[in-house]
């Protein structure tokens, strides 16, 4: 967005398609992906995709309250929704997390329950392991906080009004 970040008209930045990046055209709104043949194709960005951490909040909000938060609520979550399909989905990711651990026995007995599924997150947490099934809990206990107005995010002030302008061009925002 060129009124946020003037200062990068014109910069290339690596993106995760091997052999290729993205130049950022601010004067034409244009995305084009150079490929390492320098073959290139140009699009109207249609999507604008916003990371959290650091880019529209603090670091240490994702320390300080997103992954607390989530501990907390992990057992009352689970409880409340553990028949949910994406719940069902995410213990079955746990459930494959569980038979590749190497360290050893987790506390409990994996037997796809409320409680044995929460004190596996826990240990994984007490870990600090990286496993998709946990990953995914945690992002369906956010998403509930979210929408039930229990967790709020600070925002940086030039967040807001980027969005409006990016949606106000057809951009979509995620």
């Amino acid at each position: 967005d060129a009124a946020l970040h003037g200062q990068l008209q014109g910069c290339e930045f690596p993106a995760s398609l091997p052999g290729a990046c993205f130049y950022i055209s601010h004067l034409t709104g244009e995305f084009e992906v150079l490929s390492s043949k320098h073959v290139s194709l140009t699009t109207k960005a249609k999507v604008v995709l916003l990371d959290v951490e650091g880019t529209t909040t603090p670091v240490d909000f994702v320390y300080s309250t997103l992954f607390p938060f989530a501990r907390e609520r992990l057992t009352s979550y689970l409880a409340d929704h553990f028949e949910d399909e994406a719940v069902q989905n995410a213990i079955s990711q746990l459930a494959k997390d569980y038979a590749k651990e190497s360290e050893g026995v987790s506390p409990t007995e994996w037997n796809k329950t409320p409680q044995a599924a929460a004190e596996f997150c826990h240990w994984l947490m007490d870990r600090d392991r990286k496993a998709t099934g946990l990953k995914t809990l945690q992002g369906l206990i956010w998403k509930h906080g979210y929408e039930s107005g229990d967790l709020k995010a600070p925002i940086y002030d030039d967040v807001l009004p980027a969005m409006e302008r990016w949606a106000e061009s057809g951009k979509r925002v995620c």
